[in-house]
């Protein structure tokens, strides 16, 4: 009798982890949040001509428009994915960006500058307000301070939207000069999932535990994209922005 029960949890756990790996396809296939996400930032570059997409890895913001929109990357690797896909994309670094002055009247620049020290992110900002024209259109998308926050090796430093605003705006500080003058147009924050651990459980060893939390992560994922969020916690923000 014990090692019948012993295998039905097997099974189950096997099953489980199966479905997980099958949710995982379908979801970032067919309702993937920040593409969806992606769609309705658009909107606010109407009546923009020509749009810059910073750190545009595959494009999924490119995917857009076709036409109005440039991406520009350092990893040429997802360059080559995106060229596949008809996205008109360049190699390039952010902080030394291959345009001239005011070439572009909209900026979108998504998880890109937490991935810079304070210096490096001084720089992009002051690239950013090079190649923008007046009037244009800046969109800045970056995570806050969560606990899984420096789960990536790759983030330097958390910026929040006062601290972005600091540069592009008037300031006394005696350090840095502004780089630009800017008008928020929109503010708004991103809530974490339901759960949201700080090591992913498929990671974890198994157990019957680890599929438990591999279920839970399933149903938080699912419940977030039908909108259902931990609301007590913001672990990121969109700020829009115009070049006066």
């Amino acid at each position: 009798m014990l090692i019948y029960a012993y295998n039905q949890c097997l099974r189950i756990i096997k099953f489980i982890k199966y479905m997980y790996k099958l949710f995982q396809k379908i979801y970032y296939k067919y309702f993937d949040i920040s593409k969806k996400e992606y769609r309705k930032l658009y909107r606010y570059f109407d009546g923009c001509h020509t749009i810059l997409d910073l750190g545009c890895g595959q494009g999924d913001f490119c995917i857009n428009d076709r036409k109005r929109i440039i991406g520009v990357d350092i990893n040429r690797t997802s360059l080559q994915k995106a060229r596949k896909l008809g996205y008109r994309v360049s190699y390039g670094n952010a902080l030394r960006l291959p345009f001239k002055k005011c070439s572009f009247d909209g900026v979108f620049c998504a998880h890109l500058i937490e991935h810079f020290d304070s210096k490096d992110a001084l720089s992009l900002l002051k690239e950013i307000g090079r190649v923008l024209m007046p009037g244009g259109i800046l969109l800045i998308q970056t995570p806050l301070l969560h606990k899984a926050f420096f789960n990536n090796f790759t983030h330097e430093k958390v910026y929040t939207p006062e601290a972005i605003m600091h540069y592009f705006s008037d300031t006394d500080n005696t350090t840095y000069n502004k780089v630009g003058t800017y008008e928020i147009r929109n503010l708004f924050y991103r809530y974490a999932p339901l759960y949201n651990p700080i090591i992913e459980p498929k990671r974890l060893p198994t157990s019957p535990y680890k599929s438990i939390l591999i279920l839970l992560k399933c149903v938080s994922t699912l419940l977030y994209f039908l909108g259902i969020k931990n609301y007590l916690c913001k672990d990121g923000y969109t700020l829009v922005l115009r070049k006066i």
